[in-house]
């Protein structure tokens, strides 16, 4: 019982670590995206703004 329960503890971390790197890698795609659509709005805007 006791020689599980350090396998399982480091399964655990294992598979904690690749979600964080997981949800960080989405985190980070989701935040890329909205900065490129911000910079695509404001060029739409300051276009609408020089004519």
């Amino acid at each position: 019982m006791l020689a599980i329960i350090p396998f399982y503890y480091s399964e655990n971390i294992i598979f904690y670590m690749f979600t964080q790197q997981y949800f960080n890698c989405l985190f980070r795609l989701c935040t890329e995206s909205f900065q490129r659509v911000d910079f695509l709005v404001m060029n739409f805007l300051w276009s609408l703004l020089a004519n």
